[in-house]
């Protein structure tokens, strides 16, 4: 006769089952720590796209602005405003896309613009701010500081570039 879950056996009780009431609430607890903990990891990375998706985007639409506006587009296009496009106008254009979390605190906008190379090289050279010429090339580049929550000061600087020649 099995002794070892009748009703003598207290000491055993472990192997039959008994004493596992709270096991169940610990293993619990312990899941849904790890799940909640790689949701979390989920919608942080998924924030992090979503701000690279919005500063490249600012970027693309920075630059189009400035090489729609270079110095001779009051006389070829007289109905564009802010013509020729300036340092602050740029940073106002991006500040105005109204983007969630976008701000002056948060965001850096540093606009160059390029002239093609004389010295035989081919490629660009900077060229400040009165070389915004047809055929010459403004380079837009935006940065975006995110903050990290739950995550120390963590501070992720997100950042993008763009270029296009610029047209009149």
């Amino acid at each position: 006769m099995n002794m070892t879950c009748g009703r003598f056996a207290r000491a055993d009780a472990w192997r039959c089952g008994e004493g596992e009431q709270g096991a169940a609430l610990v293993e619990m607890a312990l899941s849904v720590t790890m799940f909640a903990a790689v949701l979390i990891g989920v919608v942080y990375f998924i924030f992090g796209l979503y701000t690279y998706t919005f500063v490249a985007n600012a970027a693309r639409e920075a630059s189009r602005y400035a090489s729609t506006r270079g110095s001779q587009c009051s006389a070829n296009t007289p109905s564009l405003t802010d013509c020729p496009a300036s340092l602050a106008q740029i940073r106002d254009r991006v500040l105005g896309m109204r983007y969630p979390g976008l701000g002056a605190s948060n965001l850096t906008v540093n606009t160059t613009w390029l002239q093609a190379n004389t010295t035989g090289a081919t490629g660009w050279a900077a060229c400040g701010y009165q070389c915004d010429a047809p055929g010459n090339m403004v380079h837009v580049q935006v940065t975006y500081a995110m903050n990290v929550p739950l995550w120390g000061r963590t501070r992720i600087d997100v950042g993008s570039t763009s270029q296009m020649v610029i047209s009149q």
